[in-house]
């Protein structure tokens, strides 16, 4: 089982819809959100406060994290669906520097018959 050693967390804005408390750890839930937001975008989830936050930023950890670990914060015994989108999660920030915002959406993949749609997460820029 593979450890990671950066983890997303909450930077509570309400006017940003990022409701979980400043430096709580987030989970990608496979399940339809709550919150609402443009038809792509998919908020993370507080893995104590269960609430949802439309943005996360990478942070660096002493001890390292493997998905199940991280999916178990949320919901002990954890689903297989809630396994695999926290190793999705921890895979895209382990190549992110600790600070950068990132976010999480729904994409299509594949072509014709075969296209498919993909929640992933990835950088968000902000702009002044």
């Amino acid at each position: 089982m593979d450890k990671y050693n950066k983890v997303l967390v909450c930077r509570n804005s309400p006017q940003n819809k990022c409701y979980a408390p400043d430096g709580e750890w987030l989970v990608v839930l496979p399940t339809k959100p709550k919150m609402k937001l443009p038809k792509d975008d998919h908020p993370f989830v507080g893995v104590r406060s269960k609430e949802e936050s439309r943005y996360g930023w990478v942070q660096s950890i002493e001890e390292g994290i493997s998905a199940e670990e991280l999916a178990k914060m949320y919901e002990d015994p954890p689903p297989e669906d809630l396994i695999k989108s926290s190793e999705a999660l921890l895979k895209a920030v382990i190549r992110e520097n600790e600070g950068t915002s990132m976010s999480c959406s729904w994409f299509e993949r594949g072509l014709g018959k075969d296209k498919k749609r993909v929640l992933q997460v990835h950088r968000v820029f902000f702009h002044a």
